[in-house]
């Protein structure tokens, strides 16, 4: 479908700079921010800090508004995923030590030396 210059009225393509009849520079309105990833921050931060509801909400409203229950369902996803990243860190990298009496290993997050 071809555009009408806001000037003369002759159409136009949706590709043109400018007017070929009568010079008039064409303005190009975008319809999304480019910065806009299709998430709503308030659902993503809500997802990311309670996961469990955030699942919920994608699998219980996703009709009521598609864009929240997604943006919830990757923000559960991340909070997920950075928590899982964070503990195996934890865990791979805090030295462990076997308890005497049970042989279990134990990990010294608190006081790492006991006063006996």
């Amino acid at each position: 479908m071809a555009k009408k210059c806001p000037n003369c009225k002759s159409e136009i393509s949706r590709y043109q700079p400018f007017c070929y009849q009568c010079g008039q520079e064409i303005q190009r309105v975008s319809k999304r921010p480019k910065h806009d990833w299709g998430i709503e921050w308030k659902w993503f931060l809500f997802g990311m800090l309670l996961p469990p509801l955030g699942i919920l909400w994608f699998f219980l409203f996703p009709s009521n508004n598609p864009s929240a229950a997604s943006s919830a369902i990757k923000g559960a996803v991340f909070s997920t995923v950075l928590s899982f990243v964070f503990w195996r860190v934890i865990i791979w990298f805090i030295p462990v030590e076997p308890d005497p009496e049970s042989g279990f290993v134990l990990l010294r997050l608190i006081a790492p030396y006991s006063i006996r």
